[in-house]
C-alpha cells in the first residue's frame, strides 16, 4: 500500500486506503498521457476561493518550477539554498519578541499588535543575523513541492501556510 491514507495518493486515486484490510497495487511509473498538471480554473462552486483539479500523485512532490505549491504563491522557484539554523532563530526569536511585545503594551499600554509586530520584527532581525554568522555551514537545499498534500515526504511551511517543502539534496 502506498502512504497512509490521509494524502493525496488515496484521495485521488480509488479511496480505498485505511479502510482496515492490505491492499496492493501496481502503478504504470509513468502518468497517463492525457492527463494534465493542475491547473487553476477560477470557478469554485462552494465559494471562498478558487478550485484546483488534483495534481496525478507521481508529480506531487516534483518542485514546482512557477513557485506555486498548492495554492500558495512562495516566490521561489525550483531548488533554493537556505540556511536552516537562521530560519529557526528567526521564528523562535520573533515568538518571543511578539509576546514581550505584547507585555509591554500590557504594562505601559498602547496597542499590543503594533509592539508585538514591532519586537518580533526586531528580535527575530538580531537572531538571524546572529545564526547567519555562527551557523554559516548550517545550509541545505530545499525546494517548494507542486502539491503539499500529496506528498507525505514534504513538510508543511511555516513561512507560507498551506505550502510544503522538500530537501533537494
Amino acid at each position: 500500500i502506498l502512504g497512509n491514507g490521509n494524502g493525496g495518493y488515496c484521495r485521488y486515486t480509488c479511496g480505498r486506503c485505511g479502510a482496515g484490510e492490505e491492499r496492493t497495487f501496481e502503478l504504470d511509473p509513468s502518468p497517463p498521457a492525457e492527463e494534465e498538471p493542475r491547473r487553476d480554473d477560477g470557478d469554485d462552486r462552494r465559494g471562498g476561493g478558487r478550485r484546483i483539479t488534483p495534481v496525478d500523485p507521481r508529480i506531487s512532490c516534483q518542485c514546482s518550477e512557477d513557485g506555486r505549491s498548492g495554492r500558495v504563491d512562495t516566490g521561489r522557484k525550483g531548488c533554493f539554498k537556505i540556511n536552516m539554523a537562521e530560519e529557526a532563530a528567526g521564528r523562535y526569536a520573533g515568538r518571543a519578541g511578539g509576546r514581550v511585545g505584547e507585555a509591554i503594551a500590557g504594562y505601559w499600554g498602547g496597542d499590543a499588535s503594533t509592539y508585538a509586530s514591532y519586537f518580533a520584527g526586531l528580535w527575530s532581525n538580531v537572531a538571524q543575523g546572529w545564526a547567519r554568522e555562527a551557523y554559516s555551514g548550517a545550509t541545505t537545499n530545499i525546494c517548494y513541492v507542486m502539491d503539499p498534500s500529496g506528498c507525505a515526504s514534504a513538510t508543511a511551511s511555516e513561512r507560507f501556510p498551506g505550502a510544503a517543502w522538500r530537501s533537494c539534496d
